[in-house]
């Protein structure tokens, strides 16, 4: 089951209303596995395709939409990302290229510090609140996560090597 806490991405045909624009959803799965949900708007069948991919795949999966994006002979309009910890941003898909190392730095963002889901053993309502059996997480749920860095600036970080965004294949 796919969490409820998501990324997601719609891509905006030009000249037409929201029921036509594409949905990607990516959701925790487990530990290091990511739900990719892709919805296309331009169907009468709006049912999503899925995946379970690792977070390199999941890299991978947006390195070649944005490429593929930039080629499109019939494109679409802009790209909107909406993302739990961050603002929603648009970008036109014109300009994905200059946009490619802040949507990447967005995406490792949130998959580098997806928080852990709670661990609860019982969600009986009828229970008083003192009667809960509720497990406290272990102390090193975080230990596998890097650090949180402070960055100088997007030009001077643009640079930098990243673990999944410059590999080739």
């Amino acid at each position: 089951m796919c969490s409820n806490l998501k990324i997601t991405l719609r891509f905006i045909r030009m000249d037409s209303d929201a029921k036509t624009d594409d949905l990607v959803h990516i959701s925790r799965y487990a530990q290091g596995q990511y739900c990719l949900s892709y919805t296309y708007g331009d169907t009468k069948n709006k049912t999503p395709y899925q995946l379970v991919l690792t977070d390199k795949a999941v890299f991978r999966w947006m390195r070649t939409t944005i490429g593929i994006l930039e080629k499109d002979s019939d494109p679409f309009g802009s790209v909107q990302l909406d993302t739990p910890f961050m603002p929603s941003v648009v970008f036109n898909v014109s300009e994905l290229g200059d946009a490619y190392h802040p949507l990447l730095d967005a995406l490792e963002f949130h998959l580098d510090n997806w928080p852990a889901p709670a661990v609860f053993s019982s969600e009986d309502e009828d229970e008083d609140e003192d009667e809960l059996d509720y497990e406290e997480p272990e102390e090193d749920v975080y230990a596998g996560m890097p650090p949180l860095m402070s960055m100088p600036s997007p030009v001077a970080h643009r640079g930098r090597q990243h673990l999944f965004l410059d590999e080739d294949y």
